[in-house]
């Protein structure tokens, strides 16, 4: 009975260890971002003063794509910097970063179409930006009890998801339209014979 089950069981270590290794694989080569900071900028020395828990921040440079980390942030703040982790286990490949505000310059931006934002660079790793909502980084600011200076300024590389934004408008849109279909379909007023 057992000699029965061992390709079975073969077959589904087998298919297991292959689906391990992908995902591990995909989450390695997508925080290829985050592992360039952590190369320039390690783990905090301390724990932070304040924190604040479920927070977005986006990563971009080192190509065309970006790093959405929606929600699973937690910032926070020392006396000379700002420590940045993720949430297990999305903190997989993503050591805490630990930035001193000596290092940090930013801009006003629009990426997201909900509320105003702000593009942080680093001195030591000028390749790779973080864009955060701008509420997050005026928190950064009174928490550590002076504004961080932010140019009114058109950031160097006046990056906007401008794909993204018509992506967004336009799924928006196909939605609304077919909600409205089928509601209309529902109360009769639809010549749709479906």
């Amino acid at each position: 009975m057992i000699v029965d089950l061992l390709p079975t069981f073969t077959r589904f270590a087998f298919g297991l260890s292959v689906f391990a290794g992908l995902m591990a694989f995909m989450l390695y080569r997508s925080s290829y971002r985050w592992r360039y900071l952590a190369e320039r900028y390690g783990p905090p020395a301390s724990r932070p003063v304040a924190e604040k828990q479920f927070q977005n921040a986006v990563l971009y440079g080192h190509g065309p794509a970006y790093n959405s980390y929606n929600g699973i942030v937690t910032i926070g703040v020392l006396n000379d910097g700002v420590v940045l982790r993720l949430f297990r286990p999305f903190s997989i490949f993503h050591k805490p970063l630990f930035i001193p505000f000596k290092d940090i310059q930013g801009w006003k931006q629009r990426w997201y179409l909900n509320a105003p934002s702000v593009e942080l660079e680093f001195a030591s790793a000028p390749d790779v930006k973080i864009l955060m909502p701008k509420d997050q980084v005026s928190w950064i600011g009174e928490t550590m009890g002076a504004p961080i200076n932010l140019s009114d300024d058109t950031p160097p590389e006046n990056s906007r998801p401008t794909l993204t934004y018509a992506a967004t408008i336009t799924l928006a849109v196909l939605s609304l339209s077919l909600g409205a279909a089928l509601i209309a379909q529902f109360l009769g007023f639809g010549p749709w014979p479906w």
